[in-house]
């Protein structure tokens, strides 16, 4: 949704690379499958095809189970996981013609060790996983792999308000809700730059991790109740 954004980061990348033509952003609803199928059509006008998807759009609003409202719930699973199978049903049409790909999703350390007052995020999040891991059954025999990653108390605005709602919820400061974050991993460390993230995903999508599918990749610091069974 945030056009702006997009457009500064396809900016950065031009002038690093040196070539205006390396990347191309607009603003699309992530919910909206018309919004979503224009997106891949200018993608491949752009760039002839396409390798690679990352879903990566996602919200988070704390809640229990009891209070959260319906429309926010709808909302988690609208954008969380209606956006993401949106996006990659476009992008294996795309692929299975040209021969393969690799698709990786954004879950969260929710999706394997859930929170109090998290149950729409958390929920969604678990669906992520779930729908990765069937799309890699599915899509397999096209030569598209599908993987995700699981990350936690990563410095982003998300993020960010998410550890200020839940500080204002228990009744703490904000410094001592991110010393419990850094707290609960095994390394003691957070919040997590983002980068760090980037790289699990550039693993997951390039071909470092060719004969990988249906897998997750964990960047939590080592959360003991997040671990993959």
């Amino acid at each position: 949704l945030d056009g702006d954004g997009a457009r500064a980061a396809a900016a950065e990348i031009a002038r690093e690379s040196g070539d205006p033509h390396r990347a191309i952003a607009f603003r699309a609803d992530a919910t909206r499958e018309a919004e979503t199928a224009e997106s891949f059509a200018r993608t491949v006008d752009a760039f002839g095809g396409l390798d690679i998807l990352v879903c990566n759009a996602g919200v988070a609003e704390p809640a229990s189970g009891e209070r959260i409202t319906e429309a926010s719930w709808d909302r988690h699973f609208d954008v969380n996981v209606k956006g993401y199978w949106l996006a990659a049903r476009e992008a294996s049409r795309i692929m299975t013609a040209q021969g393969g790909g690799s698709i990786v999703f954004n879950a969260s350390k929710a999706a394997f060790a859930p929170a109090a007052g998290n149950a729409a995020y958390a929920s969604s999040k678990a669906a992520v996983a779930a729908l990765a891991r069937s799309l890699a059954v599915e899509l397999g025999p096209a030569s598209i792999r599908v993987n995700y990653f699981n990350a936690d108390f990563v410095d982003t605005p998300l993020m960010r308000r998410m550890i200020r709602d839940r500080a204002e919820t228990r009744g703490v400061t904000l410094e001592a809700q991110e010393e419990e974050y850094r707290r609960r991993n095994l390394l003691g460390v957070g919040p997590l730059p983002p980068e760090s993230v980037a790289e699990a995903a550039l693993f997951l999508a390039s071909d470092r991790s060719r004969f990988t599918t249906g897998s997750v990749v964990t960047v939590d610091g080592g959360l003991r109740d997040a671990m993959p069974r």
